[in-house]
This record gives C-alpha cells, structure tokens and sequence, in this order.
C-alpha cells in the first residue's frame, strides 16, 4: 500500500489513541491534532543535578582517569548520572573520579 494511501486510511479509521489524523484533499496536507489525553511534560517534577563544588584540583586526576574526555562534559554526565538516581555523593571528588574510569573503561578513548 503506497504511503498515501496508508496515511489516507489512517484519517478515515481515526484509531491513533492520543491524535486526531485528518487529511484534507484540496492541500494533500496530513493534520495531526492532540487529543490530550497525555500528560504535559511540565507535570512531571524536574531532576536536579547535585549541585555541589567540586574541588579543582579534581580536574587533572579525572583527566588520567579518562584520557582523551573533555573532563567537564564528564562532569555534566556524572552531574546528570547522579540526579537520574538521586544520588548525593558523601565524597564528590572520589565518586567524580570513579565515574571518570569508569565512563573511560565502558568507552575507550574518544
């Protein structure tokens, strides 16, 4: 069944759970509207980093932990890696580290 026809049968059964599909003929346009039954995105409560200082003497030893890694894009990673499992590290530097060989390990050089 050619793609046209596919979205024209999509528009006549209307059986999409969460959009209305309507074609209109005299523009060969396709329209999608939200019927609203999801949730809004901003009903879910956001995860926070940690927000904690890291030590900046840090930067160098994660740099020898993962040789090759933008070291502060690793920390957003490890920042984000901690608010997706809400962790709040007792020791960040050492966690910080350990993320670092860790992410080098899974990943190699880039």
């Amino acid at each position: 069944m050619p793609f046209r026809q596919m979205i024209r049968h999509l528009a006549q059964h209307d059986h999409l759970p969460d959009y209305h599909v309507q074609f209109d003929d005299a523009n060969d346009m396709v329209i999608f509207k939200n019927r609203g039954t999801m949730k809004l995105a901003s009903a879910a409560p956001a995860v926070v980093p940690w927000m904690g200082r890291l030590n900046g003497d840090v930067y160098g030893d994660a740099r020898s932990a993962a040789p090759g890694w933008d070291v502060y894009v690793l920390e957003q990673e490890w920042r984000s890696w901690l608010a997706d499992n809400e962790i709040t590290p007792n020791h960040p530097e050492k966690h910080f580290l350990k993320f670092c060989a860790s992410w080098y390990s899974k990943r190699g050089r880039p």
